[in-house]
């Protein structure tokens, strides 16, 4: 049965409740909080859709994510792909560490490397996250189309990041195909020989605008 997700409709709303509970896995917040009182920062990787996202969505994507594993901003550090313009997620990221005097890092992608760099750079900013002391996430404002927001998720999940996502837009059928295809990635072999993933914690909050 096909559905449409138009604005205001009943449909839409149920929709967004059904993701914001069912897509939650379970977090480990006490093994944050711990870091915390051991006075270490968490390392996030902010990341997202190249064009069309503001300054809020990426605001409220951070935030959440910091809140739902018990953090601060004071508690992390910041790390983005440095992908031009003006209204990327990544420029906002920055907006961001900067507002709360966060530490922030770009690692841009080398295009000489052809088509494979934009994976590449992900898997370095998702090794990054996973080799602090503590570990990481990723923290993603999404408009459920972008490949290479859906890349990076992919090279977190392979890292056994903790994934935050921040789903801004409408919500529409393309949209839902796209979350159908993402939750597809917890399901997926690792490429290594640790068997499927299935520890990785994702959140999905949906963000109308």
């Amino acid at each position: 049965m096909s559905h449409e997700y138009d604005d205001g409709s009943l449909e839409a709303e149920r929709a967004r409740e059904d993701m914001a509970r069912a897509a939650i896995l379970p977090v480990r917040r006490d093994h944050f909080r711990k870091a915390r009182l051991a006075g270490q920062v968490r390392r996030v990787v902010a990341a997202g859709t190249r064009n069309g996202i503001a300054y809020a969505d990426m605001h409220r994507t951070l935030d959440a994510g910091l809140r739902l594993w018990g953090l601060r901003a004071e508690d992390v550090e910041i790390i983005s792909g440095a992908c031009p313009g003006e209204f990327s997620a990544d420029a906002h990221a920055m907006s961001w560490a900067k507002n709360f005097a966060v530490p922030a890092h770009q690692e841009p992608a080398d295009w000489s490397q052809g088509r494979s760099a934009g994976p590449r750079r992900n898997g370095k900013l998702a090794a990054w996250a996973a080799e602090g002391p503590t570990g990481g996430f990723l923290a993603v404002a999404w408009d459920g189309k972008s490949r290479g927001s859906m890349s990076m998720m992919k090279e977190a999940a392979g890292r056994g990041l903790h994934i935050h996502i921040g789903l801004v837009g409408r919500l529409t059928a393309e949209v839902a195909v796209g979350l159908v295809k993402l939750m597809t990635l917890w399901r997926e072999p690792d490429t290594t020989d640790k068997g499927p993933r299935t520890s990785v914690p994702l959140s999905i909050e949906v963000y109308e605008t």
